[in-house]
Order: structure tokens, then sequence, then C-alpha cells
């Protein structure tokens, strides 16, 4: 481990072509290179002369200033230095000296080390700043891992939708109209435990459940019995069917001609009126696969269950797709 030292030098050699000269002090810090040194022949002072020499060393904790001789208001060197930035908390003061190929005495005849000391007031601040700056850099701290949390929580939400929803675009996916994940419960109590009571019948892909008692649907894609039982059928289902194939036939909506969505004017309605007047090709023309003469187009004594339909789509014996809307 490299040993971190702050050193002033008192030098009586040009130990390199770089040093000053023979008679200098210097600033060492962690190197025997000085990065400040002031020669003292200008002052008069020499080292090697053998007299008494008193050096002051002072320092601030931002500048260190170094006097030598009896005047202490000129210091010789003066530096800007910030000695927590290289040394440890804890340190050693002490005197150091070496030699070179020649020999020279050298001796401490005295010293003296003053340190001041905060006052109990000014340490009072410190210790509340000190608290104060825990107290924010925790609240930091916590705040932080806060929004961490939430943004990797949603993160995760958005990973499952992506995951479940692979082909829905990304502006959708993360807008109020996403769908979403919903959990056993809000299913059980929407679906009514798919209890047997609330079974409809069971056709190709399926039992199929009603879970309401509320009439639903969109009107003119809703079967006429519907209105009077007020329950949802298999075979209302395929009338809604049926007229989605009507309307895909006759290229226009399941509403009235006037634009009544009322169970009058729709389209089931208005094409049976066409057959009874025997004007039916007066209407929208029906796409040469529809059989429009037909009087079972119109009014089968029974539509056909999902079932058969999947049944005749597996043999291929496709019925005609007017008994699907027929009534």
């Amino acid at each position: 481990m490299e040993a971190r030292t702050a050193a002033v030098e008192f030098d009586t050699r040009k130990s390199f072509p770089d040093d000053l000269d023979d008679n200098h002090i210097g600033l060492d810090v962690n190197s025997v290179y000085s990065r400040a040194s002031v020669s003292l022949n200008g002052s008069n002072i020499y080292i090697s002369s053998g007299k008494d020499i008193k050096v002051v060393v002072r320092y601030d904790g931002e500048n260190l200033t170094v006097f030598v001789g009896e005047d202490m208001d000129n210091p010789v060197l003066s530096e800007h230095l910030n000695l927590s930035s290289y040394l440890p908390e804890a340190v050693y003061v002490g005197f150091s000296a070496s030699t070179s190929n020649n020999t020279q005495l050298n001796c401490l005849k005295s010293w003296e080390f003053i340190g001041s000391e905060i006052e109990d007031s000014k340490l009072r601040w410190v210790w509340i700043l000190v608290a104060a700056g825990l107290s924010v850099l925790i609240l930091l701290i916590i705040t932080g891992i806060g929004a961490i949390f939430l943004h990797r929580k949603r993160g995760c939400k958005l990973d499952g939708l992506d995951d479940a929803y692979p082909n829905i675009d990304e502006a959708i996916l993360r807008s109020s109209i996403a769908p979403r994940n919903y959990k056993f419960k809000e299913l059980g109590k929407a679906t009514g435990n798919f209890d047997r009571k609330n079974k409809l019948g069971k056709g190709g892909f399926g039992t199929t459940h009603h879970s309401t008692k509320e009439l639903a649907g969109t009107p003119g894609y809703m079967a006429p019995e519907s209105i009077l039982t007020g329950r949802a059928t298999a075979e209302t289902d395929v009338y809604a069917f049926g007229v989605l194939v009507l309307e895909v036939a006759c290229g226009r909506k399941p509403g009235g001609q006037t634009e009544r969505d009322d169970y009058i004017s729709n389209i089931v309605h208005g094409l049976w009126e066409l057959y009874r007047r025997g004007t039916i090709l007066e209407g929208e023309a029906p796409p040469p696969d529809v059989p429009a003469e037909r009087p079972v187009f119109m009014w089968p004594p029974q539509p056909p269950s999902f079932t058969e339909w999947d049944n005749s789509i597996i043999g291929d014996r496709l019925p005609p797709i007017s008994e699907l809307a027929g009534r």
C-alpha cells in the first residue's frame, strides 16, 4: 500500500538537475519531488550555517504557510492546499532526516505543536448541520428507492401486457383503454362463477353461460324473442351472426333505410318485406352467391346452431347464408 505523506523539506543539497539549489525549502505531497519550493538565499538564511533557525508552519485547512527566521509577518512559502484530499483522517506528526554520500549533522533543539479547538457553540452547529445533511441524504435515498421500485413495478406490468398482447400497438398498450389482467375474484364476480343455472347451452366452442340478468345487446343484431324473454340463448347468437352475414352481403347497416335502429326497419324485416312484395331485387343487389330467389332466404323453420354450422364447414357442406338469420 502506498504511504501518503505531506512534508516541509529543508534541503541542503542539489540532488538532481531540476532541484532548485542547495539551500531551499519545499513542500512535498506523496512524492520526493516538491510541488512548491523557495530558495532561502534571498533571505540571508543558510540552513548549513550551524546557527539556530526558527521555523513556523501554519495550516488552516485551506492554506499552508512557512515562516523562517524572526519575521513572522512575511511567509517564505505559502501554498493553497487541502490536505484532506491526500491524507487519511488519522495521521502522525513527526520529523525525519536522511543523508546521501556526505554526512551532515542537524539537530532539533525544541518544537511545539498547537492545534485550535472548536468552540462548543460552533461544535453544536457542526452536529446540527451533520444531522440535517444525513436526514436529507436518507430522504433522498428512500425517495430514489421508492421511485425505482414504482418504475420497475410499472415496467413489470407493461412487460406482462407485452407478453399477453404482443400484437397490440405500443400507444394503445400504454393508454387508458389498454387491456389489463384481471384477478380471479373479479372474473368470478363477472361470470357468476359459471353457475349451472346460468348455462345457455353447448356449442362447437364449448358450454355457453350468461352472467347478467339484464337485457344487453346492439339494436339490429338482437333476435326479436330476446326482447320478450329477456334471456340470451344459443339461437339468438346465431341470429346475430346471421344479421352480420346479411350486412356484409347486402352492403348496408343492420338498421333501417331511414337510419332508425328499431326492430321494424332493420335489415331482416326490410328484406322480408321486399320478398313479400315480390320486389326483392329492387333493394341492394345481393352478390351472385346469395340465392335471393329462395324463400328460405328470409324465414327458415329454424336457424341452424353453431355446431351444425361447424360440422357443415368440416364436411364441406355449407348451408345457405340466409339460414343463419332466418325467422
